[in-house]
């Protein structure tokens, strides 16, 4: 769970071949993102969709499957998440949503609540076949945290030991479950991955830009926790306020607290020991420092 940097500058307009297979036209400039690259398009009907392309140096996400499969789900997970139009080769045909992301509330508990009824709605969908696991991934992080354990001294051997311990039950009980009985997960959901919703679509906030693994959601508030962390620190006890945002998120999602929190420590353990040494100035890196202590 990592932050990829970003890369080059987007090109002017998408691939034509893109453009010619579904009759669209560009219509605006391009917005470049952690993965790739999005812009918006005008269909041959006036509809406004974007065209998504991820840069070829980063391994398919399996976006497309996920959000075919909450579509085909419950009501309430196919109101949720932005609709996918058509997928080419990588490449996806997305509607096109406002522009106010969820991280432009100035209220953290109105967004609180706007991001846990997004956990909510989005759950008990099965992850489609293929689906990255979570437990390959818990695997990955407690790799790297035992390479890298001694990168920043900041991060204490009790701190190390309660991770490595967290990731090797977590993983263990996940393949104890048959894989069919995963649950997709975004796993990305922070506030700037919720935007407005169309005008007059009765769908206010909907949620993109899934990096889908199958698994267990508590790892889900990983993202909201190390974001919006100005909020937390202008309450003058970030753990503490962060703790109340974990709470909310953990209730309203239906989600095993404990196992969230240990879930949080694990990740942020890996990110600071990744961090510490490579970038000091990273906008993440007070929050997960935080996080690592609980």
């Amino acid at each position: 769970m990592r932050m990829r940097p970003a890369v080059e500058d987007p090109p002017a307009g998408p691939p034509e071949e893109l453009l010619a297979r579904w009759s669209a036209r560009p219509d605006g400039a391009a917005v470049r993102g952690w993965m790739g690259r999005v812009w918006p398009v005008v269909g041959p009907a006036g509809e406004r969709w974007v065209v998504k392309v991820t840069d070829a140096h980063h391994p398919a996400t399996s976006e497309g499957p996920a959000l075919r499969a909450w579509a085909a789900a419950h009501a309430r997970a196919r109101a949720r998440v932005v609709r996918l139009v058509d997928e080419h080769r990588g490449a996806l045909l997305l509607e096109r949503l406002g522009p106010t992301p969820l991280s432009g509330l100035p209220g953290i508990d109105e967004a609180d609540a706007v991001l846990a009824r997004c956990l909510a709605d989005l759950a008990h969908v099965a992850a489609p076949e293929g689906t990255p696991l979570l437990a390959d991934e818990l695997d990955r992080i407690a790799a790297a945290i035992v390479e890298h354990r001694f990168d920043a001294p900041e991060v204490g051997a009790g701190q190390v030991e309660q991770a490595l311990d967290t990731l090797a039950a977590a993983g263990a009980d996940l393949r104890r479950l048959p894989t069919e009985s995963h649950e997709l997960l975004h796993f990305d959901l922070h506030y700037d991955n919720v935007l407005a919703g169309p005008r007059g679509s009765g769908r206010p906030w909907v949620v993109i830009d899934p990096l889908p693994r199958a698994g267990t959601r508590e790892v889900e508030v990983v993202a909201a926790l190390r974001n919006r962390f100005a909020d937390a620190v202008a309450t003058g006890d970030p753990s503490a306020h962060l703790r109340r945002r974990l709470d909310r998120l953990a209730e309203a999602g239906g989600l095993d607290r404990a196992l969230a929190q240990a879930l949080t420590q694990a990740v942020a353990v890996d990110n600071v020991l990744w961090l510490a040494r490579r970038d000091l100035d990273h906008f993440l890196l007070p929050a997960y420092r935080v996080l690592a202590q609980w």
